[in-house]
């Protein structure tokens, strides 16, 4: 009995340790087009350096913090609903975007938005919620951003007229596509809040 006791209080002692459900792996949706290779950008604070490749996506498929329902919250540490900030530089976006401000950088809080693998807006949730808006209110604007990006991004005139055929395309077709860096860099959920 003594010993039976001994090993129930044992038993209760020992810490099982609580089974982790690890996420399954996200495939990274097939963007419309892909720049070869890949490309470094570095965080503010110039402590993170990640990779990304360049891609056009259609605007719909991005996920950004407006959107409570499927944006983590963590991933956002400012309401970007009623912020009139956030306003202000969607306003200033849409007005007037800059393939210059919204193309390639080699850094995360510039340039054209930075996206997971899962098409959630990583950096840059003003910069897709100002395209999005200019899309819909400023169509003359966005279609000359359109045009001027493709001249940015792309490697030789051939390339240039295929990008802005592609984004003309889907803006005529009503489903507005922009240039992002999808992050190649594998990042922990911890390291993705930073």
């Amino acid at each position: 009995a003594a010993l039976a006791r001994f090993i129930k209080f044992w038993d209760s002692q020992i810490k099982v340790p609580e089974e982790v459900e690890e996420k399954p792996k996200v495939e990274a949706p097939k963007p419309i087009f892909s720049l070869s290779g890949t490309k470094p950008a570095t965080t503010p604070d110039n402590k993170t350096t990640i990779d990304y490749k360049t891609e056009i996506v259609p605007l719909s498929q991005l996920i950004t913090s407006d959107n409570k329902k499927e944006f983590p919250k963590e991933l956002q540490p400012r309401d970007r609903q009623d912020n009139i900030n956030s306003d202000l530089q969607a306003q200033r976006i849409a007005k007037e975007p800059k393939a210059d401000w919204l193309g390639e950088e080699n850094r995360t809080d510039q340039g054209a938005p930075l996206i997971g693998p899962d098409n959630i807006v990583e950096s840059g949730n003003g910069r897709v919620m100002g395209l999005r808006l200019s899309s819909k209110q400023f169509p003359t604007e966005f279609q000359k951003y359109l045009r001027d990006i493709a001249v940015d991004i792309g490697l030789d005139t051939t390339e240039q007229k295929k990008i802005a055929g592609i984004l003309e395309k889907k803006f005529n077709e009503g489903d507005p596509a922009i240039v992002v860096r999808r992050r190649v860099t594998p990042f922990s959920d911890f390291e993705a809040r930073k």
